[in-house]
């Protein structure tokens, strides 16, 4: 079972529904997606990865309106707070601090115990508490920035950016639904670029084919 799918389950089951209906329910409502999302609680909100009409896409979303109700801590509760510069001084403590009190790394151990192997516990201890840490964000919006990049063998070839509100109800569907026009953008983008870097490469090919014939 995927995350999105796993969220929506626990949202019903949380409603009163009984598991089989609630995993049903969950299944028709939870759509595949055309990126493969990843979200976190880090520096990026989510970053979704595909290929789509022969590119490899990489789409980068972050916060742009941090307004959330949470507290912040230094102790490792395992959900990152993504106001945090993890990539230097910040001015926020590193994590969110959970209104349970749990942590991924005392709340793993009690999973072992009832009979999960050690890495279906810890993982389960994650998205238990992530799934906590979201409810902050429940009937909210959030202000987001998207930068979507067109890309083949390595070499960035379009990129477009842009901004958007985004509800957390079907996170990875909301998100999907509003790159998609960008994708587009991106691709045109790069096919628009093509003979330049063609060429580019033509020119640096020639030089060093010219190295090989040298003396």
């Amino acid at each position: 079972m995927d995350d999105a799918t796993l969220r929506e389950y626990k949202r019903l089951r949380a409603q009163g529904n009984g598991a089989k209906v609630s995993l049903d329910i969950a299944r028709h409502y939870v759509k595949p997606t055309t990126l493969d999302w990843k979200v976190t609680f880090d520096r990026h909100l989510a970053i979704g990865r595909g290929t789509v009409d022969g590119f490899d896409i990489r789409a980068v979303v972050d916060y742009d309106d941090r307004t959330y109700d949470y507290d912040f801590t230094d102790t490792d509760t395992g959900i990152r707070n993504p106001q945090y510069r993890w990539d230097g001084p910040g001015s926020e403590a590193k994590f969110i601090a959970l209104e349970s009190g749990e942590t991924v790394r005392g709340l793993a151990p009690y999973l072992r115990k009832q009979g999960m192997s050690k890495h279906v516990a810890w993982e389960t201890a994650r998205l238990s508490l992530q799934e906590e840490a979201r409810t902050y964000f429940n009937n909210e919006i959030i202000l987001v920035g998207a930068t979507v990049t067109a890309s083949t063998e390595g070499v960035d070839l379009g990129s477009t950016s842009f901004g958007f509100d985004l509800s957390d109800d079907h996170l990875e569907q909301d998100l999907d639904d509003a790159v998609m026009d960008a994708v587009s953008e991106a691709i045109y983008d790069a096919r628009e670029n093509l003979d330049k870097v063609i060429a580019a490469e033509r020119t640096k090919l020639s030089a060093l084919e010219a190295l090989t014939t040298a003396g």
